[in-house]
């Protein structure tokens, strides 16, 4: 007896079918009962757009100890700081090539971290940390940027899911050669940063450690230090590479180290080759499966990868809703009043504005949550009013000048690329992880507080796309 199977048929036992679990009614009953019967697949057809990406199994999370107190040397112990946690971050389940989940993770991480896919096929990490200080202690005080000076070797940390690191081939890394001689080759031998710890310093330990021992003997650091790349290759199969095909109905067998009842197995179309919307068809080779000794009136078939879990069939890449917004200016207006030359900023904040000591709030951004604790010694002199803040990612919204009491049409309609922590839910959620600023003249002198009241008003453009 011939028959076709599809995962799509009506399910007669009243559940659901999918197209990797689905039962399907048989034209007419096998006895296997009373006669051996047996059971050969002779083809497979799929929809060969499958999804390397499960809910929840590609992510990362950070954590930030930022010291915001600079008078404090950074040999001493350090009493203002924020700790800033971060919860795990997702990619949304789906089909992902590697410039694709290179580019959504960026999207979800922010605060300075930063994937890239390097000329030799690797991926690389980059971190900064360099966030600035930004401060207004008392209300006619200036606005303060000061650049953020490591302090302390855990002062940044980050954790990816195994999944992640496994397709990014950051299972192992690739050190700057100044860290790994230093911590591979024993060249940190004195000072008072000097490894001690039986156990290994992670990648970023042994980055910051080098940085603070460069600080401590006044020697210049590179950027290249806060950087390194993957050790392996990717591999955006996320070990898929075959497929299982489970019929409850078929008499067990050796599968690996376990028994299952196996119908069929085959190789999936390359990661490579995968076509959205394709079918593709596998002829199978000629293996016959023994039926159990039962009276057969529904096939029961599964879809498995290797380590047993159902293959999610995809119609297409992963639906996302962090696809780039490009913007230039419309207009602008203020009641500043006449000026030669400003620029207006923004920039990704940790607020902590009036945070007590041991204080904790819950930061909610657009793609995860996490928690902001202040502490602090009480020593510095702040007025209700007081502004602080640990800024990353400045951006450079445009360039003012002459009379801003003017509402002026933009003349250059250069687009740019919208930060995507502009992207926010809601106006609160702006308040809480942006800050906006405007520098003077020479971009070092920032407006102080005789504008207090002032307002400047900018009317931006939004682009699906940087066409035209």
């Amino acid at each position: 007896m011939n028959i076709q199977v599809f995962s799509n048929t009506q399910n007669q036992l009243g559940d659901v079918n999918y197209n990797n679990k689905f039962t399907m009614t048989l034209p007419e009953q096998i006895d296997g009962e009373n006669k051996k019967r047996f059971i050969r697949a002779l083809n497979v057809t799929y929809p060969v757009m499958i999804d390397n990406v499960e809910d929840k199994s590609c992510g990362i999370r950070f954590s930030y100890k930022l010291c915001w107190n600079s008078a404090t040397p950074a040999t001493q112990t350090q009493v203002d700081y924020i700790v800033f946690e971060r919860d795990w971050a997702f990619l949304p389940r789906g089909h992902y090539t590697l410039k694709k989940n290179i580019k959504d993770l960026n999207r979800i991480v922010n605060y300075g971290v930063k994937f890239s896919l390097l000329p030799g096929g690797r991926v690389s990490v980059s971190v900064n940390i360099t966030p600035h200080y930004v401060f207004r202690y008392g209300d006619s005080h200036n606005l303060t940027h000061d650049e953020y000076i490591v302090k302390m070797v855990d002062d940044f940390s980050f954790e990816m899911t195994k999944d992640l690191k496994y397709m990014l081939g950051l299972d192992g890394y690739v050190l700057h050669p100044v860290v790994e001689r230093i911590f591979l080759k024993g060249g940190l031998k004195s000072g008072p940063f000097t490894w001690t710890d039986s156990t290994p310093p992670t990648e970023l330990q042994a980055m910051l450690t080098t940085i603070l021992h460069a600080n401590y003997l006044n020697k210049s650091t590179s950027q290249l230090w806060y950087f390194f790349y993957g050790k392996y290759a990717p591999d955006m199969t996320n070990g898929k590479t075959r497929m299982f095909i489970y019929c409850d109905e078929v008499v067990p067998s050796i599968v690996g180290d376990v028994r299952g009842p196996l119908l069929a197995h085959l190789q999936i179309v390359p990661h490579n080759e995968m076509v959205s919307g394709g079918l593709h068809t596998h002829n199978l080779s000629s293996i016959k499966r023994e039926l159990i000794n039962t009276l057969i009136k529904h096939l029961h078939i599964r879809i498995c990868d290797i380590e047993n879990n159902l293959i999610q069939f995809n119609g297409g890449f992963a639906e996302t809703t962090t696809e780039d917004v490009y913007y230039n200016l419309a207009s602008k207006r203020s009641n500043v009043g006449s000026f030669d030359m400003a620029s207006f900023w923004c920039a990704h904040a940790l607020h902590f504005s009036g945070m007590a000591n041991g204080e904790t709030k819950k930061i909610s951004g657009r793609w995860s949550e996490g928690t902001l604790t202040n502490y602090k010694n009480n020593s510095i002199s702040m007025s209700g009013n007081a502004l602080q803040a640990m800024v990353f990612d400045d951006h450079l919204l445009t360039h003012m000048f002459g009379n801003a009491t003017v509402n002026t049409v933009n003349i250059n309609h250069t687009k740019k690329k919208l930060p995507q922590y502009l992207l926010v839910r809601d106006l609160a959620q702006l308040k809480e992880n942006v800050i906006f600023y405007v520098l003077w003249g020479d971009n070092k002198n920032i407006h102080t507080g005789s504008l207090n009241g002032k307002q400047i008003t900018l009317v931006l453009n939004l682009f699906e796309d940087n066409n035209g």
